[in-house]
């Protein structure tokens, strides 16, 4: 069987594995119909694929090949190593059709404590909505409810989906697993899949399904691969023509560590943070979204050649994002040393490109089909591999940097890379004509144009692609290995059609898939839409109120405690785990974009001033980076504060689950700041915000730190939190109105004066540093305070809340003054 057939055999192998469970969706949506199951299947799956492919799956009696008959058994054992059930387990009466899928993150305990009465309230995830016969996927959250999926919902799902298929089908792209497995993770991941059941942790321990359709296929076909390859390496010639059903399926295998045919292999970055921050002020804001999305690329590049190489599709990858990568791969010969080479081309190229900046770890930690019902100690394993070797920098390159240093290039005798520094290599303008004086080599000047051409493509109408090729051509924009990448604002057959891979930047619409390598990727690259912002300066020139930056970081509390010992041992399934990874990635990656562009049925945005008619009303706001768990934003520092309360509300939504927080760090900046600099401190307001320490508590978390000083739970029973800050602006907000050069806001005439504001800040600070005893000051103050008619009430309320026991030690007053103050100073463009 040459190279090719057994690809092609493979492909089909995993289609399968992928689409055997869409039964249970037919059952659902048709449940008139009693065929059997196998017949359901049968009948539907003939108008998409072979009848002698499906007989391997469906009816293996009736095929007297032997591998086949292997290869059914796998996927039998498959089925089993997942927890799901067959189409032979169940009857349609024992389907449920209007029970909706439990929230996973609702089997996530407080990772503070290891009381299992400390779980969240259930919540489970409706059927997406289908609107003039299409779904269009948005913005999805858990409800209350666990009953509400209605037959007629389903047949819609369903009748859309069919769509979809056939546009496949007839695009000739029915073949291409990843455009099937982002059509079933449109559709099914909010159906229960029959076959996998979770423990609510309250006093009844009701079970209930918590594994979706789109969950239990994408892990029944990755271990169904890694089985395949692991029996047909330890078998040899006898797989093709022995029966080995009862080695395969074996109960002994499910029960004991007798033998390991997974790996689960982790990739890990190191150098991302000095990477993406060392770079010149010129043309920084398309430097950083290019330096991140070359990582992004990075990682992205690195998993396919990972994929490409042991013959694996997308379904075997657990995560990716934030500079790391799990995927799950068989235990062979073939798979180790494919690993081993990839990791080798991939640091062989970052030591030629990036003088050694950047370089990627790669380790993989053997398990068995036993472990797959508590995957934490193998993450946990792997993590401690990663760390080991994460400590032995180029290991295998030291007689390269022990050699004798080269010679530097002419063009650097006198100058270096204005960017990363290298000296060997030839210098150029970032960018001709518009950035002369700054010298950058080859690869800085690559992702400065890669940012340009990013930000032009998100801004576009249309539906950005990066096309791929495996060879040099005329027309790319960047190199990652032996790949050269171009993106552009929409596809196009002249340039897409000798691609070898064409990336569908945070596409769900599989109408746009026109290439037979056609796949989605998803990643956070919101601009504002406004072409006239293109850079750090512009951003701020127009925006509202002072002129400053701010740069906001942050992540999930406690990520590491929520997977290694927040979900019941007994439940640490594989599936559950990678459904919690990839839910996580999902907000990071995509919700975000929307989350921040403010998109139809995505949260409102949080208003802290209202802005003039004339300003802008877009998030001024740039994602440098997220992914994984965390995100870096940059842009003026009213939007970058709002968007910080808008991710916290959603990712409160997303989850459900009062347990699983977030912490940020926000700190303010000029546009000519040095953005390691600025990053550099943000960090240390995110290290604040996660210590508690401010407040005087303990390691409490879930709060944001607006710059080291001040830090906020976003919600504390004892007051004082970011809602308290909202409401002190409130109080605020009447005395201030919006300027007459609409780009800043100014006192109300008769109300309160700069001097008041000035004053009562003072007296707020020398409260906080002193801790002095200020109320006489303070009464002083407002009762020297006069203010005309309509604005008394709101003057007493003012003072009402200052004098309240409300108002905690004052930190949310005193910040609340200097927004407010912030917002009033006058702009350098105004007269």
């Amino acid at each position: 069987m040459g190279k090719e057939q057994i690809l092609s055999e493979r492909t089909k192998y995993c289609l399968m594995a992928l689409l055997h469970n869409l039964w249970q969706f037919r059952v659902r949506a048709f449940p008139e119909e009693k065929e059997k199951h196998e017949n359901l299947a049968w009948q539907w799956l003939r108008k998409y694929y072979d009848e002698a492919l499906l007989r391997t799956f469906f009816q293996p009696e009736s095929d007297k090949n032997l591998r086949h008959l292997n290869v059914h058994a796998i996927f039998l054992e498959a089925i089993r190593c997942v927890g799901s059930v067959s189409h032979e387990d169940v009857n349609n009466d024992a389907l449920d059709a209007e029970l909706r899928l439990l929230n996973p993150f609702s089997r996530v305990r407080n990772p503070q404590e290891l009381d299992p009465s400390t779980f969240p309230d259930a919540t489970y995830l409706p059927l997406p909505v289908i609107q003039d016969g299409v779904l269009k996927f948005g913005w999805h959250v858990p409800a209350k409810d666990k009953i509400g999926n209605k037959t007629e919902d389903y047949r819609k799902l369903w009748s859309s989906f069919e769509d979809e298929l056939e546009h496949l089908k007839n695009r000739d792209l029915i073949m291409n697993v990843d455009a099937v497995l982002h059509l079933l993770d449109k559709y099914t991941s909010c159906i229960p899949s029959s076959g996998t059941i979770g423990v609510i942790g309250r006093a009844d321990q009701e079970k209930i399904v918590d594994i979706s359709l789109f969950d239990n296929a994408r892990t029944t076909a990755a271990i169904m691969l890694c089985l395949l390859d692991y029996y047909s390496e330890k078998y040899g010639e006898d797989f093709n023509n022995k029966p080995l059903d009862s080695e395969i399926i074996s109960d002994e295998n499910q029960v004991k560590d007798i033998e390991k045919p997974f790996l689960l292999v982790g990739g890990d970055i190191s150098g991302v943070q000095r990477f993406i921050y060392t770079i010149t002020s010129k043309g920084a804001l398309k430097s950083l979204k290019g330096r991140s999305f070359f990582l992004e690329l990075l990682l992205e590049h690195t998993v396919d050649q990972l994929l490409e190489k042991l013959e694996l599709f997308r379904c075997n990858v657990v995560f990716t994002g934030g500079g790391h990568f799990y995927l799950i791969c068989p235990n062979t010969k073939k798979a180790r040393s494919g690993i081993e080479d990839v990791a080798g081309d991939i640091n062989d190229f970052l030591r030629k490109n990036f003088a050694a900046s950047l370089e990627l770890f790669i380790c993989y930690e053997p398990f068995s089909k036993a472990e797959l019902k508590n995957v934490s100690p193998i993450w946990r394993r792997l993590s401690e591999k990663l760390e080991a070797v994460k400590k032995r920098p180029w290991e295998k390159y030291l007689d390269h940097f022990f050699s004798a240093p080269e010679e530097p290039h002419p063009d650097c005798y006198t100058a270096k890379c204005d960017v990363c520094g290298r000296e060997d290599v030839p210098l150029m303008s970032l960018k001709e004509g518009v950035i002369e004086e700054v010298k950058v080599c080859k690869g800085c000047k690559e992702q400065f144009l890669l940012g340009e051409k990013l930000h032009k493509a998100s801004r576009s109408r249309g539906k950005p692609v990066i096309y791929r090729w495996d060879s040099e051509v005329s027309v790319y924009d960047l190199q990652i290995g032996n790949s050269f990448y171009k993106i552009s604002g929409d596809y196009s057959d002249d340039v897409g059609s000798s691609a070898s891979v064409v990336y569908h930047l945070n596409e769900w619409d599989l109408n746009a898939f026109r290439h037979n390598k056609s796949r989605p990727l998803l990643a956070g690259i919101y601009i504002p839409p406004d072409e006239n912002i293109t850079d750090l300066e512009t951003m701020v020139d127009k925006s509202y109120g002072m002129e400053r930056l701010g740069v906001l970081r942050m992540d999930v509390d406690y990520l590491g405690r929520i997977f290694s010992r927040s979900v019941p041992e007994n439940e640490r399934n594989f599936s559950l785990m990678a459904t919690l990874s990839y839910r996580l990635s999902l907000f990071f990656k995509y919700h975000l974009n929307g989350i921040l562009s403010g998109r139809d049925n995505y949260p409102p945005k949080t208003v802290l001033f209202p802005r003039s008619a004339s300003s802008c009303p877009h998030r001024l706001v740039s994602i440098v980076y997220s992914g994984g768990d965390d995100l870096f934003l940059i842009g003026h520092w009213l939007d970058v504060l709002e968007a910080a309360l808008d991710v916290q509300k959603a990712f409160r939504d997303f989850t459900a689950n009062p347990f699983i927080t977030l912490s940020g760090g926000f700190v303010f900046g000029y546009s000519h700041d040095p953005v390691y600099r600025l990053a550099e401190l943000a960090g240390r307001a995110e290290g604040e915000a996660k210590s508690g320490r401010k407040n005087g508590q303990e390691d409490t978390r879930k709060s944001i730190a607006i710059t080291e000083n001040h830090v906020f739970p976003w919600k504390s029973p004892k007051g004082g939190d970011v809602e308290a800050l909202q409401q002190i602006i409130s109080y605020l907000s009447p005395f201030m109105k919006p300027g007459s050069s609409g780009r800043s806001m100014s006192l109300v005439e008769g109300g309160l004066s700069m001097g008041f504001l000035y004053r009562l800040l003072d007296l707020m600070r020398r409260w906080r540093n002193l801790n002095k005893w200020i109320h006489p000051k303070l009464a002083y103050l407002f009762g020297r305070t006069r203010v005309s008619e309509d604005l008394k009430g709101h003057l007493k309320n003012l003072q009402d809340y200052v004098f309240s026991t409300k108002i905690g030690n004052g930190e949310h007053v005193e910040v609340g003054l200097m927004l407010c103050i912030m917002m009033i100073r006058r702009r350098s463009d105004e007269p």
